[in-house]
């Protein structure tokens, strides 16, 4: 699939960015006022970005689903992010709506999982964001166009569920995506790097998609993102064909029924 990107102009007035009192080196930035959002398509994801600010050349809000445990990942990137610290938790308001803790981490940058899909919800709905770390960064940006935005990135999704033969409909209906039973980090372990793996330097990250039935047997595998060496793509697929167990999804009627799964496994040689 081609690399591309799609960006919803913003055609309201300027979008601002303002910093409360914070310390020194905490993030802020003004920003720029003809700044929209973007739909960046890859292998195995689509992200929504929105760009902070030309003062700050390169800060960014992702958003993107996480595919593996549901809901979405959220992110905020940018070259001086890592001047911040290190954020345990990170507050975040959407337009009018009390502000939800998370969880953060990250060093280079500061990530959270919103689990339940709750705040990409409410982003539909909001003209505005919040975000706050106590020491850290304290800022408010305007949210141009996110019903436009979430549509584009919707597309998105539905165009690489295409392409991984994948119904779209059926997906978005489902009331649980298969979970996995056991520890993911057993499918697949150093035990499995062979001798010829290290003496050829062999070592890569696969974004693998599982088929799973209703049963919550998998059914199916194939590599969606390569780690650069067709060997261990396909390891990765025997193994877990081998090894990976799921409780199946359901749908809204909460009937067990076919779905996927995706995930990656990373091959790192001994150091």
């Amino acid at each position: 699939m081609k690399r591309n990107s799609i960006r919803v102009k913003a055609s309201l007035l300027a979008a601002m960015l303002s910093a409360s009192v914070v310390p020194d080196d905490a993030l802020a930035v003004e920003a720029d006022p003809q700044g929209g959002w973007e739909v960046d398509y890859g292998k195995a994801s689509c992200r929504l970005i929105r760009h902070l600010g030309a003062a700050a050349p390169g800060h960014r809000i992702e958003i993107e689903r996480n595919w593996a445990f549901d809901g979405y990942r959220w992110a905020l990137l940018g070259p001086t992010v890592h001047t911040l610290g290190a954020a345990r938790s990170v507050d975040v308001a959407l337009g009018a709506e009390p502000p939800r803790r998370f969880k953060a981490w990250g060093e280079n940058e500061i990530r959270w999982h919103d689990e339940e899909g709750r705040l990409f919800a409410a982003l539909q709905k909001s003209d505005r964001i919040g975000l706050t770390s106590p020491k850290r960064f304290e800022i408010t940006a305007s949210l141009p166009k996110t019903v436009e935005a979430v549509r584009a990135l919707e597309a998105c999704e539905d165009d690489l569920m295409k392409n991984w033969g994948v119904d779209a409909s059926q997906f978005r209906a489902l009331l649980t995506t298969p979970q996995p039973v056991g520890q993911f980090g057993r499918w697949v372990t150093n035990d499995d790097i062979t001798r010829d793996d290290v003496a050829n330097r062999r070592e890569g990250n696969v974004t693998f998609l599982l088929r799973v039935d209703a049963t919550g047997k998998v059914t199916g595998c194939r590599p969606i993102e390569s780690s650069g060496h067709a060997i261990l793509d396909t390891r990765t697929c025997v193994l877990l064909l081998k090894r990976a167990s799921f409780k199946p999804a359901r749908d809204a009627a909460g009937q067990n029924v076919p779905s996927f799964y995706i995930n990656r496994t990373m091959w790192q040689l001994p150091r």
